[in-house]
């Protein structure tokens, strides 16, 4: 069993989990209790989706205890966590809760209020988009090139809502039609790249003010998660097959310093034009994936290719959505992959970027990856 009370961030999940490393194998019935549950980091909520997912694949079952709190019960509707739960078990969510707690469905709320929120006109557009759902999980099933267009139309054009226009623009740094154009997109994009998805889950969130828990200060949140395979899987596997990732160099260098946790890199810093072998490890593969012209994908006939190719075709995604997230918004861009974690971040536009890139084998391997965007709040 996880057991959360208040906060459920996502070092609660961690440290639950590191606890109860055979919870995605363990035949016993998984339990997920969430009933002194008051609030919930989204991204927490993808790590838990992503176990349920992998006891799925290990033909175990899993069950959600849902909050007792009503206003905490009300923001897992809002943030139509039901249906994202729904789509990544494959049956009702009624089939995913304690008996019990079937008493809560169908149940009359208030309007939900966020709590702890700031005041003034951003808090008051914010509630607004909160009231009408903007913010949360949208889920999908993933059964042809057509579902994938209609995910990455769909979440594009969340983003483009004046309103949400509005309140990015009075509460980020860099430019806010960015966050559909690139960031959004390479976030949707990214799932194209994993063989055998089925499902994918777009998260996010926004707080103008720190939450209870340490690691969250207030920051825009978009993140998504698929079920296919890994990063550091399918790098691993093409590097099998052809003893390289690398299909194109890059067009400019950039420089990796990596702060390493469980595992010993080869060096301090590596460039974006190093190229992984085939005894590279997993949080080297993790790294590499992040640099232009890295790719599971096979060369390019011909090297003289257009910068529009290049995008999406040699590796650049992952580059185009650091450069978007770190550079311009001044945020953070996590990688999580099996047992590999690497979170990207940069002091200033002269620094090297910083990559702490971690091997937690206390953790159980996670279905798929998640790729999370976290972009800080300016003052007003």
């Amino acid at each position: 069993m996880l057991r959360f009370v208040g906060q459920v961030s996502v070092s609660d999940v961690e440290r639950q989990l590191r606890t109860r490393p055979g919870f995605t194998t363990d035949p016993d019935p998984g339990l997920i209790d969430l009933s002194d549950a008051l609030g919930f980091d989204v991204v927490a909520l993808l790590l838990l989706l992503s176990a349920m997912s992998e006891r799925g694949a290990n033909g175990l079952p899993t069950r959600f205890r849902l909050p007792s709190d009503q206003p905490a019960r009300h923001i897992l509707r809002s943030w139509r966590f039901p249906r994202a739960a729904s789509i990544a078990a494959g049956m009702p969510f009624r089939m995913l809760v304690d008996q019990a707690d079937l008493a809560y469905f169908g149940e009359d709320l208030p309007p939900l209020r966020v709590r702890g929120e700031a005041k003034g006109p951003r808090a008051s557009v914010l509630a607004h988009l909160v009231e009408r759902r903007h913010f949360g999980l949208s889920a999908y099933r993933i059964d042809d090139e057509r579902s994938l267009t209609h995910m990455m139309a769909g979440e594009a054009a969340r983003w483009r809502g004046y309103a949400m226009l509005q309140l990015l623009e009075k509460s980020l740094h860099g430019y806010v039609s960015d966050i559909a154009r690139v960031v959004v997109q390479e976030l949707a994009a990214n799932v194209v790249q994993h063989p055998e998805s089925s499902v994918a889950v777009v998260a996010s969130q926004l707080d103008l003010v720190a939450r209870a828990a340490p690691d969250l200060p207030p920051a825009l949140t978009i993140a998504v998660w698929d079920n296919g395979a890994s990063i550091t899987q399918t790098l691993r596997a093409r590097l099998r097959e052809r003893g390289t990732v690398r299909i194109l160099p890059p067009q400019r260098v950039d420089t990796f310093a990596v702060e390493a946790h469980g595992w010993a890199p080869s060096w301090s810093t590596y460039a974006s034009d190093w190229s992984p072998g085939p005894d590279a490890s997993d949080p080297e593969l993790l790294l590499a994936s992040l640099f232009p012209g890295v790719s599971r994908k096979s060369p390019p006939p011909s090297p003289d290719v257009s910068a529009a190719e290049r995008s999406v075709d040699a590796g650049y995604g992952l580059f185009a959505l650091y450069k978007t997230a770190v550079d311009a918004f001044h945020g953070t861009v996590e990688l999580r992959s099996g047992q590999a974690l690497l979170r990207l971040s940069r002091p200033t536009e002269s620094d090297p970027y910083r990559a702490r890139v971690a091997l937690d084998e206390e953790l159980p391997s996670f279905a798929g990856d998640i790729v999370i965007v976290r972009l800080p709040i300016r003052d007003a």
